[in-house]
């Protein structure tokens, strides 16, 4: 009961990421991206990188907003709106629809974000996404020269993709629960945000020092992407710490949910 209701709340801003993805796909595959660049190659990687970055950018906030869509249901909108008391009638059952409703919506996200990483990364290796080479000599010949992007490197990519849309999907679906209300849920997470990026400019500008332990909401744990594949110094460990983080925003969500009044 509680999973179908889960999925019941976020179908539909799944069917519209498939759905946007279909289109995006079909539109690339239909509209070949060739960049042309004399004379020099390592001119036309960089404009490549370029694009690929983009791409996984749009993306990534393409993906965010879902994310707040999505963290805008379940039983936090349900009390809200006065329809919550049949749901809520023993308080051993809040938590699970707390982390049911998480998990399912972390789920969803995580199908978008691996569906979205292989159209990217079966488009790179397709060649649809390639580079004109001007080569320098009497003859002027065209040369053909295939973008390659390892596998991995995409799914790395993909992976601190997702901790931010769990994180702005955590954070609304949190925001929803304590606040009795979908708006003030996606307020809250905007509030949270802002907040934190103010923080952290307040930081850089009056204690530069702490600024390299201050996170980024974005982590990148490439030096340069996608030319340089070495990963940042402790990556694994600044991702696993994002991971353990998560949970925190549901767990929280479950004790002001124990003491909900429906």
């Amino acid at each position: 009961m509680i999973l179908w209701k889960s999925w019941r709340d976020l179908r539909v801003f799944v069917f519209i990421g498939l759905a946007w993805l279909a289109l995006l796909s079909a539109g690339v595959l239909s509209h070949p991206h060739v960049v042309e660049t004399t004379p020099r190659f390592s001119e036309g990687v960089d404009v490549i990188a370029a694009l690929m970055r983009v791409f996984l950018d749009f993306q990534t906030f393409t993906f965010a907003f879902l994310a707040w869509g999505m963290g805008t249901r379940g039983i936090g909108r349900d009390i809200g709106n006065g329809s919550g008391s049949f749901v809520l009638t023993r308080p051993a059952r809040h938590a699970a629809f707390v982390w049911t409703e998480w998990c399912a919506g972390l789920a969803a996200i995580a199908l978008l974000l691996a569906v979205a990483d292989l159209l990217y990364w079966g488009a790179v290796r397709l060649q649809v996404i390639r580079i004109i080479y001007m080569r320098l000599g009497p003859d002027d010949r065209r040369i053909w020269v295939d973008v390659a992007l390892p596998f991995r490197t995409s799914a790395i990519a993909t992976l601190c993709a997702f901790l931010f849309v769990a994180l702005i999907f955590s954070l609304t679906h949190l925001g929803t629960i304590v606040l009795r209300h979908s708006t003030r849920g996606l307020l809250f997470c905007i509030g949270c945000l802002i907040g934190y990026l103010v923080l952290g400019w307040e930081i850089y500008l009056h204690h530069p020092s702490w600024s390299p332990y201050y996170p980024d909401i974005l982590f990148q744990p490439f030096y340069d992407f996608p030319q340089n594949m070495n990963l940042v110094p402790d990556a694994t460990a600044s991702i696993l710490e994002r991971l353990a983080i998560l949970p925190l925003f549901p767990l929280i969500a479950q004790l002001s949910l124990l003491r909900a009044e429906v």
